[in-house]
């Protein structure tokens, strides 16, 4: 398990941090990409993707911020969805 930081812009003055984890940057770029255009979902939250300006994602080690394993939020793929989807 690879563990990120996610930056997300939804306007200039305003970026929020999540942190994530996943198998891989590629496996976090896909999901984040498959639902570019909805909701992608978290166990600590929702990311309305249509509102957001921009995502960046970088790899940390846990120890690096004093953060415990658990504290990082994971996918939820049964609750993600993209607008095409309602369709």
């Amino acid at each position: 398990m690879k563990y990120f930081i996610l930056y997300i812009s939804y306007s200039p003055d305003f970026t929020q941090e999540l942190y994530i984890k996943s198998k891989s940057m590629e496996h976090l770029l896909e999901f984040i990409g498959c639902y570019s255009n909805g909701c992608l979902a978290t166990s600590q939250g929702n990311i309305n993707t249509t509102q957001v300006l921009s995502m960046y994602a970088r790899e940390i080690n846990p120890s690096q911020i004093g953060l415990n394993k658990i504290k990082f939020a994971t996918i939820n793929e049964n609750k993600s969805y993209n607008a095409m989807d309602l369709a």
